[in-house]
């Protein structure tokens, strides 16, 4: 997972291929959205808090941890699917040591899928299957499935004989796949099959850090900012209201839906902001003293002085006059001589809304204005 910031940084990660090409990197464990254990990776300080497994690399050895998080029992198993930048012969063997299964995408090498089973063949037959031991005690099998190209895996849980019927999406036809292509399907686009049960296993069980990233881009609460850690406080917020929202969703099996992920977040936040959010005990005081439909200022244009303020001293009251900051209109004139020397009026809210007035005053000059009457 990546948590995106693009501030200032030394753990933050550059990765062009990811849809958050910049920020933080997490290590996730996750089952069909939900986010159950994490580790958070640093550009400088590599994994913070890891504990190093002999025989595995920095990356085997997060997988591991995040593996014997689980509350593993005699009763409770675990299968774990990965894409091919974590599995290798080392770690799997490990996580079989621990009592639970592993399956994954590989990278032909010698620490993943041997390269002595590759098989490079120009013209493989769609669909056919391929492989064997991948290490001396045959307890982990590596596996190559020929679909546009050629797919290999690592598994300690599937068989090379194994397949299931799935419905398959018609593949691009190649030169080299074409003939099996149009002989399997025909003219149809979709179409059952039997495909080998490692390859569906995969593609069922392996998007659980999709599905969470999926439901944290629909309504995202992060915000902008310089601070380098509020993104995490953000991606920790999303993933407890994901988390909260899925064990509502499984435990709502015999009483009514919850609804969606957005009625879900309403009524999560109305409920916040009634029992913790501050209730005023009387009403705003108004800033008007009196009502009154003169506006707020006049823009004096093309006007060489003000017009004297008349009535009495009552009805001229220094009131609130609006929101906006404008002018005071006694100082544009007795500064405008001086603005050559880079003087301006001062900016006030204030003014009078007495007759002969109407418009914006600083404090200043409204007692200088009125000093007469």
């Amino acid at each position: 997972m990546m948590i995106r910031f693009g501030g200032r940084s030394y753990h933050t990660y550059w990765m062009p291929s990811k849809p958050i090409t910049e920020g933080y990197k997490v290590f996730a464990l996750c089952d069909v959205g939900y986010t159950y254990s994490w580790i958070f990776a640093s550009r400088s300080n590599s994994f913070n808090g890891l504990i190093h497994q002999e025989g595995l690399t920095p990356t085997g050895s997060t997988v591991f941890q995040l593996a014997s998080s689980l509350p593993y029992s005699s009763g409770l198993h675990f299968n774990i699917y990965m894409d091919n930048y974590f599995p290798s012969q080392a770690l799997l063997i490990k996580l079989r040591e621990l009592g639970m299964g592993a399956c994954g995408t590989a990278r032909v090498n010698n620490s993943a899928f041997p390269p002595e089973l590759h098989d490079d063949r120009k013209a493989i037959p769609w669909n056919e299957v391929s492989g064997g031991p991948a290490d001396i005690g045959g307890k982990v099998l590596a596996v190559q499935w020929q679909d546009n190209s050629a797919v290999h895996f690592l598994t300690t849980i599937h068989s090379l004989e194994e397949r299931i019927i799935s419905e398959r999406k018609k593949p691009r036809i190649s030169s080299s796949n074409g003939p099996a292509i149009r002989r399997t399907f025909g003219p149809q686009e979709r179409l059952n099959i039997p495909i080998p049960v490692i390859t569906n296993d995969y593609n069922r069980y392996k998007v659980g850090v999709d599905v969470a990233d999926q439901y944290r881009s629909y309504y995202f609460t992060q915000l902008k900012c310089l601070r380098n850690w509020p993104p995490i406080f953000f991606w920790l917020l999303n993933s407890i209201i994901i988390n909260s929202y899925l064990i509502l969703c499984r435990l709502s099996t015999d009483s009514p839906y919850p609804g969606s992920s957005r009625s879900f977040r309403l009524t999560l936040a109305k409920s916040i902001l009634s029992r913790y959010g501050q209730k005023h005990s009387r009403p705003r005081k108004s800033y008007y003293t009196r009502k009154t439909t003169t506006p707020r200022y006049c823009k004096l244009q093309n006007v060489t002085s003000l017009p004297p303020p008349t009535g009495s001293g009552e009805d001229h009251i220094f009131i609130r006059m609006g929101g906006f900051w404008v002018g005071c209109a006694e100082c544009r004139f007795i500064l405008q001589g001086m603005r050559q020397n880079g003087v301006r009026a001062r900016i006030s809210r204030f003014g009078c809304m007495g007759p002969g007035c109407g418009f914006s005053l600083c404090l200043t000059c409204f007692e200088n204005r009125h000093k007469k009457i």
